[in-house]
């Protein structure tokens, strides 16, 4: 059965309320042990729980290719990892556009025109944030008591599922921590990256040197990564005025 905008409005609202509300970042990660342990030393690998607990702004600036399309794709983005807002910055082929999601409102700006995303576009965004591959970093940084970790698997698997949503997502995890591979569900559709070498991006923040995803549709490599402790700049979220 299909659901009209503003069930799924009503949906995220309740998930992403439970999500930002049960952050503490003190408590302790649920699961099994191996679990656990093994997302404990990704936590490690990739900066130490102190530092995704903390942050509460991810900086990323990439490289990317998608399949069919000429060219690379220059990208920088801003995320908040507390809360679904984000702004990304596109350039391809000479021509560049901003899209701008928060848990309210969407937008797309290009060449002085303002496009408006519709309410069941901004409700998958809401209801994707909670599993995305860096939210998702920090709640198991942070020990979100919403969330617990099993390990399946000769591959050492270890699937994260929520109290609200169940099943979120997995991870394939190296004994030294290093991310191998990582997938969800988006909308019901399969989403999985195979991750290069671990690479340091200086501040203490370490992630992969670059990402592919399993269908061969998208692959991208990192140029900048920077993790902030302040909020995003409202000037990023601020809907341009027409014309500029």
């Amino acid at each position: 059965m299909r659901c009209d905008g503003t069930r799924w409005v009503g949906v995220a609202v309740l998930i992403v309320a439970a999500v930002v509300s049960d952050d503490r970042g003190e408590a302790q990660l649920r699961g099994d042990a191996d679990a656990v342990a093994a997302v404990e030393r990704m936590i490690d690998a990739v900066g130490g729980a102190e530092l995704w607990t903390r942050s509460q702004t991810l900086e990323l600036d990439y490289r990317g290719w998608s399949k069919g399309a000429e060219g690379e794709v220059v990208e920088r983005a801003w995320r908040d990892l507390t809360r679904p807002e984000q702004r990304i910055e596109i350039e391809r082929a000479g021509a560049g556009f901003a899209v701008v999601l928060t848990g309210t409102e969407g937008w797309r700006a290009q060449d002085g025109a303002v496009t408006e995303w519709d309410s069941d576009a901004i409700a998958r965004h809401r209801l994707f944030w909670p599993k995305d591959f860096y939210t998702l970093i920090r709640r198991l940084a942070a020990g979100d008591p919403d969330l617990w970790v099993e390990q399946f698997g000769d591959d050492g698997r270890v699937v994260v599922y929520s109290e609200a949503l169940g099943e979120l997502g997995w991870w394939e995890i190296a004994p030294d921590g290093a991310i191998e591979r990582w997938g969800t569900l988006d909308m019901g559709e399969p989403l999985a990256y195979v991750y290069g070498p671990m690479r340091d991006f200086g501040g203490g923040l370490t992630l992969p040197a670059w990402g592919a995803s399993l269908d061969g549709g998208w692959r991208f490599e990192y140029t900048r990564v920077a993790l902030r402790s302040t909020p995003m700049d409202p000037a990023l979220l601020r809907r341009p005025a027409p014309g500029r």
